[in-house]
């Protein structure tokens, strides 16, 4: 116990020395941390931006019938997108702004239903039934549909107001307006090889469209400088969907034997009445933003 007591004293007074060193010695100071320059604030800015949008809903070209059909979705705010913003700023912490854009690429798809017919003939002999001819044919109904589409907006864009990397929000209204231009594509072909068509209709239509809506997004901007910025934002824009009515198209071109349809037991009517498009969107937006 002895010996654990002269160890125990002994580091203790390792411990007193110690203290009593580092306390004679001067205190240095700590460096000051590196803070970005503080960049003045400026009323107004415009900025231009590319970006890339992706379908908010899973609108699809189903019409009212809905046969073994792999659909594709419909949106028009879905491709490549350009656009550009003014804005007014009320301090570093609020902002007003006005912006447009537009759909430069359109990436989307339309859909169709088909049937395959099995036709053949036969025969009674000796109180049974011989095939003697077969046939084959299948129907397509396809539909496309495309559209030159702009949209406008106001928002409000909230951000804290940090030097270098300043974070925001945008909430807004926004209207989309455009035309849309809508194909139907009504073909039988030949079941052997499905290369021959035995008969083609064609219908195509415009139809304008005009819808309000919500926009907003999340961003972060970068300043480089006293009056350039770059910026990277989430947008996201909520339309109502707009109907499609097939029996509107005007009728193209002709081409082949209408009676085969009959004859294959196919409808000769409209396959389709109506189909439902959409113009909501969310993607990521890159672009300048210049002050003044």
């Amino acid at each position: 116990m002895k010996t654990m007591r002269y160890i125990l004293v002994f580091l203790l007074s390792l411990v007193f020395c110690f203290g009593l060193v580092a306390a004679e010695k001067p205190v240095k100071e700590k460096k000051a941390k590196k803070t970005w320059p503080e960049f003045p604030f400026k009323r107004f800015y415009v900025d231009a931006y590319v970006g890339y949008g992706f379908p908010l809903t899973s609108v699809k070209l189903t019409g009212d019938y809905q046969p073994d059909f792999d659909y594709h979705a419909c949106t028009m705010g879905e491709g490549l997108r350009v656009g550009i913003n003014f804005a007014y700023n009320f301090n570093k912490y609020l902002s007003l702004e006005l912006g447009g854009m537009c759909v430069a690429y359109l990436n989307t798809d339309g859909g169709g239903l088909w049937w395959l017919i099995d036709v053949f003939d036969t025969v009674e002999q000796d109180g049974e039934s011989h095939i003697v001819s077969r046939k084959f044919a299948e129907l397509w109904d396809s539909r496309n549909v495309e559209s030159h589409m702009g949209q406008f907006s106001i928002q409000l864009v909230a951000s804290p107001g940090f030097a270098r990397w300043n974070p925001y929000v945008k909430a807004g209204l926004g209207f989309v307006a455009g035309k849309l231009e809508a194909r139907q594509r009504y073909v039988m072909l030949e079941g052997w090889t499905l290369e021959e068509e035995l008969y083609c209709r064609e219908y195509a239509f415009k139809q304008s469209y005009f819808h309000l809506g919500f926009v907003g997004a999340i961003g972060l901007s970068c300043h480089l400088s006293k009056t350039i910025s770059l910026f990277f934002e989430w947008q996201f824009s909520v339309y109502g969907i707009s109907n499609i009515y097939w029996g509107d198209g005007v009728l193209q071109s002709e081409t082949g034997d209408a009676a085969l349809v009959s004859a294959f037991g196919f409808r000769t009517d409209r396959l389709v009445d109506g189909d439902h498009v959409s113009f909501s969107s969310h993607g990521l937006n890159i672009g300048v933003k210049f002050k003044f």
